[in-house]
């Protein structure tokens, strides 16, 4: 049984894929919530789990402009046409971006946390 502790969107996100700071891939990232996504990447194979990852996104930032994340991650499942990750930070700003993105998929605010859950701070 799954236990989420967010609400996840499924969406299709175009992603970079760093290893210590150097492009490796491209991916869609799917399956997006404030704590990691699921990568869609021909790269899948060559990356291993507990690896340290950093994510890059294109989304929303405080004054609704575009703008890219790169946000550290750890692969957590690993399997043939993809990786899950989990973010490794919770900046607020990383945290937003990602709200924003949950927000636009499904068309309105506010969605990215189970009901009665409070928002992180």
């Amino acid at each position: 049984m799954e236990h989420r502790l967010s609400t996840r969107g499924n969406m299709g996100l175009d992603v970079l894929l760093y290893e210590n700071g150097i492009p490796s891939g491209v991916g869609l990232g799917r399956d997006i919530s404030l704590l990691g996504m699921y990568i869609e990447t021909p790269s899948a194979q060559s990356v291993r789990r507990h690896q340290i990852l950093e994510i890059e996104f294109v989304g929303k930032d405080s004054d609704q402009g575009s703008r890219r994340f790169r946000v550290p991650a750890m692969v957590v499942r690993q399997e043939g046409r993809g990786v899950g990750v989990i973010f490794e930070t919770s900046d607020r700003i990383t945290r937003d971006a990602v709200r924003a993105l949950l927000a636009e998929q499904r068309g309105s605010a506010g969605i990215g946390h189970p009901a009665g859950a409070s928002t992180p701070a």
